[in-house]
């Protein structure tokens, strides 16, 4: 986690975004805006050596319970085509993949969606 995501992101996201503090430490955060009735998580991160712990399905669970609140349709999120961790993630929290997709470098990301029920 770089301390720079926590300045910028959380004034930028303030509405739809949470972090999570242990001992006055911030372990883990997600950060995602929304836009008529879609939400796209910008990024979700873990301290290293914190992971498997259920910090960021913690956080997820918050978000998609604001996604309901706010009547939104769907979450989108993305990762890189070669982030197996991270991919495992929304996979397991029932995110569905969409498609490969390739912005202009070298790097190839994944799409998911996870629709949300009310």
């Amino acid at each position: 986690m770089r301390p720079l995501h926590h300045a910028v992101f959380s004034l930028l996201f303030s509405d739809f975004s949470f972090v999570l503090y242990k001992n006055s430490q911030i372990v883990s955060y997600v950060y995602a805006a929304y836009n008529g009735n879609k939400g796209f998580i910008h990024i979700i991160a873990t301290r290293a050596g914190l992971y498997r712990k259920k910090y960021a399905s913690v956080l997820l669970y918050h978000l998609e319970k604001a996604a309901r609140e706010k009547k939104l349709k769907s979450i989108w999120a993305y990762c890189l085509s070669d982030n197996f961790q991270s991919r495992s993630f929304f996979e397991k929290n029932q995110f569905i993949m969409q498609k490969e997709i390739d912005i202009s470098t070298d790097e190839k990301r994944i799409l998911f969606k996870k629709v949300i029920n009310h």
